[in-house]
């Protein structure tokens, strides 16, 4: 193609990102800032009660206040469909959404109504005149699935340790919360989503509306931050899809930072044990850890791909010729756990380490010695049978020692401890899965001579766009400015998996490469046959 190409790479230049100048200048456009006029609102009367019984439910006063539209109980609502759980543990147990509490209330801060009116101000009012009552009766934790990894054999080295870590839940904190805003137009429900996945979501809707799938767009339009927090189908989203559907009018809801604390999913939270062998010359030997995880009340999409991570990623860079890995998951009291920045890389990796540096200490070698001395090569193949494809770890410690200047800083924190200073130099390596799976990608030039690339991964942030036009410059000899991405709309984008897992780029962006490939080869023999 012709075009002001540049005689270097587009790919890995460092470029001013073409989204900034929208999002840094306020001309970014979020789920809330595309309400139309006389927009409905809803909002949610969330239990503030524990596990119970839910023994009444009177809506009759919130029904009559101002404004109010509709209310949706547990009992209005039967959906045809389950939302969708990913079946990443074998013989797991899945539990989906519950959107509204239904004869019990299963953790405090879930739904037990849904109520729209014509403000945001009258739909609260009214959701605060919910007149309900809980009798508690405790949540008793309820094993959904178990997974365990074994492989190798050897007896135990003559030195053992042991490590222990607790994770705390944490709660994701986007800049912009969530957000779903909701419309009919014509036979088609549209819906608006503040989401990393929105063919998932789309899917989720459709199955639990019970309408032909391609009778739902979903469209992610700006997204404010995720991290995991906006991975999956919410109780909230179905509501608001509902309820446009049933109204037939726009229903937007936006969630307060009590209701993102209150009902949206956590992050970490599981406990991790294990025991590390080696022999005197710091030769590892066996390694068995184990870990449970709390999953709340329900299960999102990828509620068990912390739990498979987390066990599927022992020994992490390391070689140990013996490795038994187990893990447990639990429905539990309280808000649903889902995937949260690295889904289980984080729990396996602090374990291995906590139990690295003991061995260092119990050996009396140097970590970092002892890190070297037991670095796999690779490729290399996991007990659970995954292989860690690529890494020069050896080179990697070697930059570390380097860039950190480790003797000078462990000179200097001698002295600080000479002084009654608590302080400490810690060194952490990890694997983890990611770039895994699939991903669409479709490239076609418009008459005007614009490229236009469309994909599946959608983008909270990351620079997508950017990093997406400078590998179609690439393959088609232009000039990034000259490709438009589109991703985060089903109508533009009918298939795709969205932003997860560390895959956008690596996964969407080849498959990117691979369709301006084909439009690059396609042009050529187009060009050649003109000239004929």
């Amino acid at each position: 193609m012709d075009g002001s190409a540049s005689d270097k790479a587009w790919t890995g230049r460092a470029m001013t990102r073409r989204e900034d100048r929208r999002l840094l200048t306020g001309a970014g456009r979020f789920v809330a800032d595309l309400a139309p006029a006389g927009c409905l609102r809803l909002d949610i009367a969330r239990s503030s009660h524990g596990a119970g019984t839910l023994s009444s439910l009177d809506v009759s006063a919130a029904a009559s206040m101002p404004g109010v539209r509709l209310i949706l109980t547990g009992d209005d609502l039967e959906t045809a469909g389950a939302s969708a759980v990913n079946p990443l543990l074998p013989g797991a147990r899945a539990v989906p959404m519950a959107p509204l509490a239904r004869g019990r209330v299963l953790a405090a801060g879930q739904a037990v109504a849904a109520v729209v009116a014509a403000t945001a101000e009258q739909a609260r009012d009214a959701a605060e005149a919910v007149d309900y009552a809980v009798d508690a009766a405790p949540f008793a934790a309820d094993r959904i699935g178990a997974a365990s990894w074994h492989a190798g054999a050897g007896p135990e080295g003559e030195i053992a340790v042991s490590a222990r870590v607790e994770h705390a839940q944490v709660a994701p904190f986007a800049l912009e919360p969530r957000a779903v805003l909701a419309e009919v137009a014509g036979d088609r429900l549209i819906v608006h989503l503040s989401t990393q996945t929105p063919q998932r979501c789309r899917d989720d809707l459709a199955a639990m509306l019970d309408i032909p799938r391609s009778a739902v767009r979903v469209i992610a339009p700006d997204v404010g931050g995720a991290f995991g927090g906006k991975a999956s189908l919410m109780p909230e989203d179905l509501l608001v899809a509902l309820a446009a559907w049933r109204l037939r009018a726009p229903v937007l809801w936006v969630a307060s930072r009590s209701d993102e604390f209150l009902a949206a999913t956590r992050g970490r939270g599981s406990s991790g044990s294990g025991r590390l062998t080696l022999d005197a010359d710091g030769r590892l030997r066996t390694l068995s850890a184990r870990f449970d995880f709390p999953l709340g009340h329900w299960m999102p999409y990828s509620a068990l791909a912390p739990v498979r991570n987390a066990g599927r990623i022992l020994p992490g860079p390391y070689v140990v010729p013996a490795v038994a890995v187990d893990v447990a998951a639990d429905l539990t009291e309280g808000p649903a756990v889902n995937i949260y920045r690295g889904a289980g890389r984080p729990e396996a990796a602090i374990l291995i380490e906590r139990l690295m540096d003991k061995a260092a200490r119990a050996a009396g070698i140097d970590p970092l010695d002892l890190r070297r001395r037991n670095l796999a090569a690779t490729p290399a193949r996991t007990a659970a049978g995954d292989v860690v494809c690529s890494g020069d770890f050896g080179a990697l410690l070697d930059a570390l020692k380097q860039a950190a200047a480790l003797p000078a800083r462990r000179r200097a924190l001698s002295a600080r401890r000479a002084q009654g200073a608590v302080c400490g130099l810690g060194i952490a390596l990890y694997v983890e899965p990611c770039g895994q799976g699939w991903e669409s990608a479709e490239c076609r030039l418009e008459r005007d001579g614009t490229v236009v690339a469309a994909t599946g991964s959608s983008a909270q942030g990351q620079g997508r766009e950017t990093a997406l036009a400078q590998i179609v410059a690439d393959a088609l000899g232009c000039a990034p400015g000259r490709v438009r991405v589109v991703a985060g709309d089903t109508d533009a984008v009918s298939e795709g998996i969205g932003a997860l897992a560390s895959r956008s780029t690596a996964i969407g962006g080849s498959a990117m490469a691979l369709a301006a490939g084909e439009l690059a080869a396609r042009q050529s023999f187009l060009d050649a046959a003109t000239e004929e």
